[in-house]
């Protein structure tokens, strides 16, 4: 466990203590705790084929164990967990587990993917990082290239790995590249197989590799191994910073559990300091609002399902067809060349990468307009909540939200079930740490496009390479699909988001009402304490001692 892991978890454990303490809601605490426990944080190794993944990692990890000079077609992604047991798990698309006594090509072919448990030393140092050997960016199977997709997703950190004799960056890996910085992710990346090549001919190839980097606005320092190296462990750990990595990721979801469990201390004592017909006025105004909210949730919904959402896709569609036909002679070429694959490759990249690109800023407008929605809702509570010392109520459950919505993605809801004991519990983890499920990913609406446009692709391609024509006629038939892939897009991304609407204004909804049920809870808790007729100021004072701890456990989140 690393030093910000133990941090961490030291702080979520003294608020937990704090909240039993003084008798206020911890349901969030006890699961952030499980949370950071167990979480793992994914760096995807990637590169094209043969560029040395499996090689490289084997020597990391200290033995044989992933297979080297395999097909890309046979290519599964391989999670690798430290463990004094050594054994291997296949995961199917539906998240099924299966033990498998061994792993060889023809029995994970099936699998979506592999988590591979290795007593190796390096995995244990690196903890909670889990390297996930993928399939090269040149893998030309649809489902790989998923995989791929998915895992840009899912990666917090990517190491990227290009062999010396390539000579420069292939067109698949900065594409790949491309979505990777338009997701807000950090990569490093080394030139590999160094040995191969005299020094002068390593430090062109270096310089060729950082200049295309430039050309797509990414300064890298490339970094050079191979496999005789002895420092490439040192190399990695100096690049992910595991350290920072961890606290980048989780010190926002700490911050907002003080806010909020300061927020329950306040309100409560203030209510211990109010009378009891004042508590009780302002519990039927916070049940009012909540009543209001379902209201609101409910004509939302209905309007949601009156709404073309024209505009949104338009901006979309618009920009996939400008780039289609920025990049017309380059697809005329590749279809001359006769490569299939390729030619394919490039027009799903395009289209998915505009996907990317575009579709966080359009959802975050959805997010934020109903946000902004549900907050005018519990206006009304501002004046009342403020006698609590509790200021503009609406304000801060939007603020709240909308820090949850950019706090870094971590992992996916499929993993995060193991960890959460409720469907609420989970609604409020997902949204905690920015998944908001499926509510802010790009990533699940490019896959998406991909599968809708492939049919498309596949017949242009088995058009054009069944018989190399003149340019003219090449490029007539591919500009000839652009309407018909930018109608399908059409027709998917209404349906996305559609589904991404709905699922905002759940989750939103669901956040706004534990928000005031909770501040219903404590005055309710505070009334009972009232009508004991003990010794209030002894409470009170306890309290207060609490709410000093808490600000200072958040003053000490750098």
């Amino acid at each position: 466990m690393i030093n910000n892991q133990k941090k961490f978890i030291d702080i979520l454990n003294n608020l937990y203590t704090i909240s039993q303490k003084s008798d206020i809601s911890n349901n969030k605490i006890e699961e952030s705790i499980d949370l950071i426990k167990n979480v793992s944080l994914i760096v995807p190794v990637v590169g094209d084929f043969s560029s040395g993944k499996s090689t490289l990692l084997n020597k990391f990890i200290g033995k044989d164990i992933l297979q080297v000079n395999i097909k890309p077609e046979t290519a599964v992604p391989c999670e690798l967990y430290y463990s004094k047991e050594e054994y291997a798990i296949g995961v199917d698309e539906n998240g099924n587990e299966i033990k498998l006594e061994e792993v060889n090509t023809e029995n994970t072919k099936d699998f979506l993917y592999i988590k591979r448990y290795v007593n190796s030393e390096n995995l244990k140092k690196i903890d909670p990082i889990i390297l996930v050997d993928m399939p090269g960016f040149d893998s030309p199977l649809e489902n790989h290239n998923r995989a791929i997709m998915s895992y840009l997703d899912k990666g917090i950190y990517y190491i990227l790995l290009t062999p010396v004799d390539a000579g420069t960056v292939s067109r698949s890996m900065i594409n790949q590249i491309n979505n990777i910085k338009n997701l807000k992710k950090d990569l490093s990346v080394f030139l590999t197989k160094t040995d191969l090549r005299d020094e002068d001919t390593v430090q062109k190839v270096k310089r060729e590799i950082q200049d295309r980097l430039s050309d797509i606005d990414i300064h890298k320092t490339v970094n050079t191994i191979n496999e005789k190296e002895i420092d490439l462990f040192d190399k990695m750990i100096k690049e992910l910073n595991t350290e920072e990595l961890f606290y980048s990721i989780f010190a926002d979801l700490i911050k907002v559990i003080c806010q909020e469990t300061e927020s329950s201390l306040k309100i409560k004592i203030s209510a211990l300091k109010s009378d009891v017909n004042q508590n009780k006025g302002t519990i039927e105004e916070l049940e009012k609002a909540i009543k209001n909210l379902e209201e609101k949730r409910e004509e939302l919904i209905k309007e949601q399902k009156s709404k073309t959402y024209t505009a949104e896709i338009d901006v979309i569609t618009q920009e996939i067809g400008n780039k289609l036909n920025s990049n017309i002679k380059e697809l005329v070429k590749l279809a001359k060349s006769g490569d299939g694959d390729i030619l394919k490759e490039e027009i799903l990249n395009i289209a998915q990468s505009v996907v990317i690109e575009k579709i966080d800023s359009i959802i975050d407008d959805i997010n934020l307009n109903i946000n902004t929605s549900f907050s005018k809702e519990v206006a009304c509570l501002d004046s009342s909540l403020n006698k609590y010392n509790i200021a503009e109520v609406s304000g801060n459950i939007q603020d709240l939200i909308r820090k949850y919505n950019k706090i870094e993605y971590v992992t996916k809801p499929v993993t995060t079930r193991k960890f959460f004991k409720s469907e609420t519990a989970l609604t409020t983890y997902t949204t905690a740490t920015g998944i908001f499920a499926a509510v802010s990913s790009s990533l699940v609406p490019a896959i998406e496009i991909g599968i809708i446009v492939l049919p498309i692709v596949i017949s242009l391609v088995v058009g054009l390479i069944d018989k190399i024509k003149e340019d003219k006629e090449i490029k007539d038939k591919i500009v000839a699909t652009f309407p018909l892939v930018k109608r399908e897009i059409r027709n998917k991304l209404k349906e996305i988001l559609e589904i991404k609407t709905n699922e905002a204004i759940n989750n939103i909804y669901i956040q706004y009402n534990e928000n005031l049920a909770s501040k219903v809870e404590e005055l309710e808790k505070a009334q009972e304490e009232l009508n004991k007729n003990g010794d209030v100021k002894a409470v009170i004072s306890g309290l207060e001692n609490n709410l000093k701890e808490v600000k200072n456990t958040y003053s000490s989140i750098k």
